[in-house]
């Protein structure tokens, strides 16, 4: 008799973060992106790229244009993509932008 073991290979994580918290924003980004798929550190790394210019997107719909967006790959099992958004404000006091 034969047997044959297999390991499932699990979809790759996507985390992300808003700050200050935005569920709205949290959501469209995920939808956005969408699944990550079955995919390995190095190919996370090539998506990178993507994934911001998607969360990008997501964020002008709903009408943040100053977003500052950041992503980190996590060489985790599964693998993991972080994607971090600060909601950048106007001060009253100063001319910058400041990450709230």
């Amino acid at each position: 008799m034969l047997f044959s073991a297999t390991l499932l290979a699990e979809d790759a994580r996507l985390v992300v973060s808003v700050q200050p918290a935005n569920n709205a924003l949290k959501s469209n980004v995920e939808g956005y992106i969408g699944n990550l798929g079955e995919r390995d550190v190095e190919a996370l790394q090539r998506l990178r790229r993507v994934v911001e210019s998607q969360a990008e997107k997501a964020a002008q719909a709903l009408g943040y244009y100053h977003a500052q967006i950041s992503t980190e790959v996590v060489g985790q099992t599964p693998p993991r993509l972080n994607v971090r958004i600060c909601l950048l404000y106007t001060s009253d006091a100063a001319d910058d932008m400041q990450c709230v």
